[in-house]
């Protein structure tokens, strides 16, 4: 059996008492409610202000590195060039000697132009291996190698690798592209020899003797490539 109340004063003094404390339960409960909402967005934006600082400053330190890289490039490039001059000076005789060779090539080529005309003109399976190599544009060097081997059927192709080149830059500085274009953009680059020894490419079309061919082309490093010869079959 239940009690009996027998002070109803009391009693309802603690009644009272329980429902002002809910209510105070309630208040405090709704006001931290609040709180953690309020709480949850400023959290919200600081974690959107530290990913967006640490993305600004991964952008920056990008574009910083890239700048670096560019200019130490540049600066590569222009010691190598410097070098390259002086070498060029020093080598005077060298130099008479390349330019007997380079009239050699072209009266070798208009050799060649002569012994395959006839009365309708040059076909294009007689054409002189310089106006095969100069029908080749850019980044087409192993295509024009292949088909001056195919012409001619004798000699051997000749690679020039460059492992360490940046970004796979070839460069001919002494070519019609110098020092502002590659000619080419995988760390290689392909050339014919043929039985005079002289190596054509489609960016040296005329030919160069094999060892002046091989100097005329050089990487951001001034690396020395590595050579490979590849005898026709």
């Amino acid at each position: 059996m239940a009690q009996a109340i027998t002070d109803v004063k009391t009693f309802l003094e603690d009644a009272r008492q329980a429902v002002v404390e809910l209510a105070e339960f309630e208040k405090q409960e709704e006001t931290l409610a609040q709180e953690e909402k309020k709480r949850l967005r400023v959290l919200e934006t600081e974690r959107k202000a530290v990913a967006d600082a640490v993305n600004s400053t991964v952008k920056k330190r990008r574009d910083e590195i890239e700048k670096s890289y560019d200019d130490e490039l540049g600066k590569l490039q222009d010691k190598l060039k410097r070098t390259r001059t002086r070498r060029e000076k020093a080598k005077n005789q060298g130099a008479i000697i390349a330019g007997a060779t380079a009239i050699g090539c072209g009266i070798y080529a208009l050799g060649e132009a002569v012994c395959s005309s006839s009365n309708s003109g040059i076909l294009d399976s007689e054409l002189p291996l310089s106006s095969i190599a100069a029908q080749y544009g850019l980044y087409e060097c192993k295509e024009a190698a292949l088909a001056m081997a195919k012409q001619n059927g004798k000699g051997y192709l000749i690679r020039l690798d460059y492992p360490d080149a940046v970004r796979g830059y070839v460069l001919a500085p002494e070519s019609k592209y110098g020092w502002g274009t590659p000619i080419s953009q995988n760390g290689s680059h392909w050339g014919y020899c043929d039985q005079q020894h002289l190596v054509r490419c489609n960016v040296f079309p005329s030919g160069l003797p094999e060892n002046e061919w091989i100097r005329a082309f050089t990487d951001a490093w001034g690396s020395e490539p590595v050579v490979t010869r590849i005898p026709l079959p």
